[in-house]
């Protein structure tokens, strides 16, 4: 894959090279392979989600320069790069504020509720339109702080 591909050439660097530019490989060479359409596979299959997650931690734990075996959460905050699953809640929302027409309660009755300020999704059965980015990004916006 292309990611792997990736991780090849940051093992190769990772042994001259410091960390800044191990960086700018990251940002050249997978980063821009886990963001591509995110809004649209990010809610794909739980088991093809976390393949492509454990290939951006084997990629951060080659940047961060640690053993294979390690917890490489720290190195994220270190580093300052988002998860995987940050990004998918991130792009997700921004998709979602600027695409979507969300409707909260006020704007469908004037009776003071607990949730009137949250943004109301569509009815459903399935869980497929449940994972539709416009419904997620409004369950992410309404996890936001108001």
């Amino acid at each position: 894959s292309k990611l792997a591909s990736g991780i090849y050439v940051l093992r190769s660097l990772a042994k001259y090279c410091p960390t800044q530019v191990l960086m700018m490989a990251y940002y050249g060479l997978i980063y821009p392979h886990l963001t591509y359409g995110l809004v649209l596979w990010g809610a794909c299959a739980n088991n093809q989600f976390l393949r492509v997650f454990k290939l951006q931690k084997q990629a951060i734990r080659i940047i961060a320069k640690l053993k294979f075996r390690e917890t490489c959460k720290e190195a994220f905050k270190n580093l300052q790069l988002l998860t995987l699953p940050s990004l998918y809640i991130l792009e997700t929302t921004m998709f979602c504020m600027s695409k979507c027409t969300m409707t909260n309660g006020r704007d469908i009755h004037a009776y003071e509720t607990r949730g009137r300020d949250n943004y109301r999704t569509g009815r459903h059965r399935t869980v497929v339109y449940e994972r539709l980015p416009s419904q997620a990004g409004v369950h992410f916006v309404n996890k936001l702080p108001h």
